[in-house]
């Protein structure tokens, strides 16, 4: 998680429909039991906008995004929630909480591992933004956004910490899918220029 964060606060009266809590797939494993962080509070009332801005490294091809990567796996999303955390230790009690940035995590089941020494069968992976309301703020910044029960090929940084973090917003984790051969399938969220077929030729390198 160690990124670079611009964090813009700003007082707004907002009506909010939904937010970012535990939503969970099919899979008949228990997640991570931490108490739904999602929507609280009146929504008329006048709230504190917290937007977030972060700076994330980017790849021009396949061999320089499996080269500067060091743990790529294939896995299932299973369950998403945002957090707001201490960036430094990664966790989500240590500093008050206007120190802390906003965060999404997902729980995935792992498929197979192509690059890093990964013994779990399920693993938490990070990244920054989301949308959360909580103690009369109201956080939201832009992410990677997943669908549960759908299996993506993920790229992600092992820093020792509770999550794996994904690499970047764009570039980060790309959808499996037969019927596409894996010969014209993009990135989550835009189109990062490298498909899968080169990413597999690639990691074969």
């Amino acid at each position: 998680m160690r990124k670079i964060i611009l964090v813009i606060y700003g007082l707004s009266i907002l009506i909010i429909a939904s937010g970012c809590g535990i939503t969970k797939g099919s899979g008949t494993s228990a997640g991570n039991n931490t108490g739904n962080v999602g929507y609280a509070g009146n929504s008329n009332s006048e709230k504190i906008n917290v937007n977030q801005c972060v700076d994330y490294p980017g790849y021009k091809d396949a061999d320089e995004l499996v080269g500067s990567t060091s743990v790529i796996f294939s896995g299932t999303v299973y369950e998403k929630r945002c957090e707001l955390l201490d960036d430094r230790t990664d966790k989500s009690v240590s500093i008050p909480e206007e120190e802390k940035h906003l965060y999404t995590i997902y729980s995935v089941y792992i498929d197979k591992v192509y690059k890093g020494d990964i013994e779990k069968d399920m693993v938490y992976v990070s990244v920054t933004g989301g949308e959360l309301e909580k103690n009369n703020r109201i956080y939201s910044g832009e992410t990677v956004e997943l669908d549960i029960d759908n299996k993506y090929l993920f790229f992600a940084s092992d820093y020792g910490d509770d999550y794996l973090s994904l690499v970047n917003i764009h570039q980060s984790a790309y959808i499996m899918d037969d019927e596409s051969n894996k010969k014209r399938i993009t990135a989550v969220g835009s189109d990062s220029g490298i498909t899968l077929s080169e990413i597999f030729e690639a990691i074969g390198k």
